[in-house]
C-alpha cells in the first residue's frame, strides 16, 4: 500500500477527466479521487483565507462557484501547471449578494465596485462586479442579474474559462478542448 501523498501525487499528473474515469473503477478509488479534489481545493483556498474552509462555507452558503484561472487550475494536471492562479472568481447571485459577508469576515475590504451596464446592443447577465482586496490577495465577486450564479460564465470570450468550482462538484463546459489546452473564441 502506497501512503496517501505518494498517490495524491501520482494523481496529480492526471486531469479531471482522467480521474474521473479513475473514479467510476471502485468504491475505494472514488473515495480517494474525492477526497484529492478535497485536496486540491484546500490548497486553492489557503492562499485567499486563514482558513481553508472559509471557501467551502462560501460556495456552499451563498450557492456561489468559483470560475476563471482558479477552475481552469483544478482541472488541469496539477503537477503539470506551471502558473498559479493570482486572484479568486466568484460568482454568486443577485439574491445572494448579502452572503459576502463572509468576505469581509475574513480581512478583506471591498476596493472597487461596478455596476455592469450591458449596454443597448448587447445582454450581459452580471450585475456588478466587487473587488475585494487584504493587502496581499484580491478576490473578485461577480453578482449574477439572474438568479443563478453561472450564466455570466458563459458569457466568456473563450471556452477555456467556462468552467466553475461549486462546494460539491467542478463542472467543465468543453472538456475535449480545455483538456487538450485549447480553446474557441467566444
Amino acid at each position: 500500500r502506497l501512503p496517501l501523498e505518494v498517490k495524491w501525487h501520482i494523481f496529480g499528473y492526471c486531469n479531471i477527466q482522467d480521474l474521473t474515469i479513475l473514479a467510476q473503477a471502485s468504491t475505494a478509488l472514488n473515495g480517494l479521487a474525492r477526497d484529492y479534489f478535497q485536496h486540491r481545493l484546500h490548497l486553492l483556498s489557503l492562499p485567499f483565507f486563514d482558513n481553508a474552509a472559509t471557501l467551502v462555507s462560501i460556495l456552499c452558503t451563498c450557492d456561489a462557484v468559483v470560475s476563471g484561472s482558479c477552475a481552469l487550475h483544478m482541472l488541469l494536471p496539477a503537477n503539470e501547471t506551471s502558473w498559479v492562479p493570482a486572484d479568486l472568481d466568484i460568482y454568486v447571485s443577485c439574491c445572494h449578494m448579502a452572503c459576502l459577508a463572509h468576505l469581509l469576515g475574513s480581512g478583506y475590504l471591498i476596493v472597487h465596485q461596478r455596476a455592469v451596464d450591458a449596454g443597448p446592443y448587447g445582454s450581459s447577465s452580471i450585475c456588478s462586479v466587487i473587488s475585494f482586496a487584504n493587502g496581499q490577495r484580491s478576490i473578485d465577486v461577480i453578482v449574477s442579474s439572474t438568479v443563478a450564479a453561472v450564466p455570466p460564465i458563459f458569457e466568456f470570450h473563450s471556452t477555456a474559462v467556462m468552467n466553475f468550482i461549486a462546494a460539491d462538484h467542478i463542472y467543465c463546459a468543453y472538456p475535449t478542448l480545455t483538456l487538450h489546452k485549447m480553446s474557441l473564441v467566444n
